[in-house]
């Protein structure tokens, strides 16, 4: 099954796994989508065809085509075709560890 996105919604951007797993950022939706079908176009239109980069991978194991930026031009190209935009005004909320609920610390 694959994730669809509406106008509107909120999206925490994850890459990674395990200890490389981190928070990329946070976008808007401005025009609907599905996750498998923006990649699959962004994959086919090669916009990553500049001298010097190679290609995106097509698969977790395609190790000719490993990429270690393929992430953030997706983003920037997701942002240019107007899919969604930057969210800059996101704050967080350090609320404890632990199964300690704790106040901001003064």
């Amino acid at each position: 099954m694959t994730k669809s996105y509406e106008v509107g919604s909120l999206i925490a951007v994850t890459s990674g796994e395990y200890s490389d797993y981190c928070l990329m950022g946070h976008m808007r939706v401005l025009r609907p989508f599905s996750q498998n079908e923006v990649v699959a176009e962004f994959k086919a239109r090669g916009p990553w065809k500049v001298k010097g980069y190679p290609p995106v991978p097509t698969t977790a194991d395609d190790e000719d085509g490993e990429d270690w930026d393929c992430h953030d031009r997706f983003l920037a190209w997701l942002v240019s075709e107007g899919y969604a935009e930057p969210v800059e005004s996101v704050q967080t909320m350090y609320i404890g560890a632990y199964s300690h609920l704790e106040g901001e610390e003064e």
